[in-house]
């Protein structure tokens, strides 16, 4: 992606990558400037070019094929919004190994946070909800520790079930599988939060 850089001498594009080192030099040049001789010692790398941190993706969707299923069989009234995509994108949702992995390296993404893609299980009957959304936390929970230094996961939640399954199943999601929190999308069955 390019993200637009104006200046008062020209306009152009910038990455994404380029950016966020540009913002950490600038970070880091500010805190010598309030910090002392301790932080310019920590500003040399990255005045020399060498971004120290690491890019972290929020929100990147993956889908398993028996929640695409799913999806298929709801009223038409609920389904309305959800289209299905492209061969090649759905083989991408429910793709977590290396092929990702070779995407996010192309990328410049050291870190993806993975979530259930929308409408995740928000528009699905109680009881397949509870089931979908523990299978889709076990996958990411698979992903992530077959590749805990390049993916975490937010929980996918039941929300049209009673409000104790969403506590019990983010309960386990965090405290048993290491989760970093949830996602929650913007409609349950039909209506918008």
């Amino acid at each position: 992606d390019q993200l637009p850089l104006k200046t008062h001498r020209s306009a152009g594009m910038i990455s994404r990558r380029k950016f966020i080192k540009l913002a950490g030099v600038s970070a880091v040049g500010s805190a010598a400037v309030s910090g002392g001789a301790q932080a310019q010692a920590a500003v040399a790398p990255a005045q020399a070019g060498e971004y120290q941190g690491k890019i972290v993706a929020l929100e990147e969707h993956y889908c398993p094929p028996e929640i695409s299923g799913a999806w298929g069989q709801l009223a038409p009234e609920i389904k309305s919004g959800i289209l299905p995509g492209p061969k090649a994108l759905t083989d991408m949702l429910e793709e977590l190994g290396e092929k990702r992995l070779q995407r996010m390296d192309a990328a410049g993404v050291d870190v993806q946070v993975l979530s259930l893609t929308t409408p995740g299980v928000q528009v699905i009957d109680p009881e397949s909800a509870i089931t979908l959304a523990r299978l889709s936390n076990d996958i990411g929970a698979k992903a992530v520790k077959a590749h805990p230094d390049r993916f975490q996961c937010f929980a996918t939640l039941p929300t049209t079930a009673p409000a104790a399954e969403s506590i019990t199943e983010l309960k386990r999601c965090v405290e048993k599988l290491g989760f970093k929190g949830w996602l929650v999308n913007g409609r349950t069955l039909d209506r918008s939060l």
